[in-house]
């Protein structure tokens, strides 16, 4: 299953929609504006608020908290490493890099759960997430977006 993330440019506040392999809209992330934090908030079509990601301030690497429906299921924390590295506690995942912060894998142990591939002619950042098992939607999801807020952050 393919999904395509894009950031909206020319907004105060992040701001993603997400589509299927059709071009069908499946979700949309809005940032909250005036927050020392960064925090996203992630809603279906429906308009439910699936996903919050909330960014911890005192650490010393990137690190965010995700909820899923409210309740806390995964810490995205970078890692020290030439490339981009990021560890999901939770679901015990690894997110690792190309040196240019392009293409990214996320694995649990041998098993492949999703490759990232991030568009750089596109304006905004535009990915292609091609996600492995259907069950993992929502929490890949919710990663990519958490690893676009810690690269922003980084570049700030």
């Amino acid at each position: 299953m393919k999904l395509y993330i894009k950031q909206k440019v020319f907004s105060f506040a992040d701001r993603f929609s997400v589509y299927d392999a059709s071009g069908n809209p499946k979700y949309w992330a809005e940032g909250a504006l005036f927050t020392w934090a960064k925090r996203l908030h992630v809603s279906d079509e429906a308009g439910e608020e699936v996903i919050t990601i909330k960014q911890e301030i005192w650490n010393w690497l990137p690190t965010y908290a995700v909820y899923y429906k409210g309740r806390q299921f995964a810490i995205i924390r970078g890692k020290l490493s030439l490339k981009p590295r990021f560890e999901i506690e939770g679901p015990g995942w690894l997110v690792e890099g190309n040196l240019l912060g392009l293409d990214y894998t996320i694995s649990s142990g041998e098993e492949l759960i999703a490759s990232i591939q991030k568009s750089w002619m596109s304006w905004g950042d535009s990915y292609e997430v091609e996600i492995y098992n259907e069950i993992d939607e929502i929490p890949v999801l919710a990663v990519v977006l958490g690893i676009d807020a810690a690269n922003a952050n980084s570049s700030d």
